[in-house]
């Protein structure tokens, strides 16, 4: 028994709000924007499972939106530009 008084530190993952209408496509697109990512990152970033961001991910790569990288052995995902305003 620990007879002292502690406090609990625990690992709670957080997870990115989305606005109002924003799909997990947007999110993911958003992100990019800012920085290229690898699949983990984007997973790890936004709280989505890395089957979801998989999915996110091949949609916008065969639309143009963004493209795959490898740099350092790596694979890194970042925004091409395109649809932007």
């Amino acid at each position: 028994m620990i007879e002292a008084v502690v406090e609990v530190v625990a690992d709670h993952p957080l997870t990115a709000a989305s606005a109002p209408g924003e799909t997990g496509a947007d999110r993911v697109l958003d992100l990019l924007r800012r920085r290229p990512c690898t699949l983990d990152d984007i997973a790890s970033g936004l709280g989505m499972h890395r089957n979801e961001v998989l999915k996110y991910t091949d949609r916008l790569v065969r639309t143009g939106e963004i493209m795959l990288q490898e740099v350092g052995g790596r694979a890194f995902y970042s925004a091409t530009g395109k649809g932007e305003a």
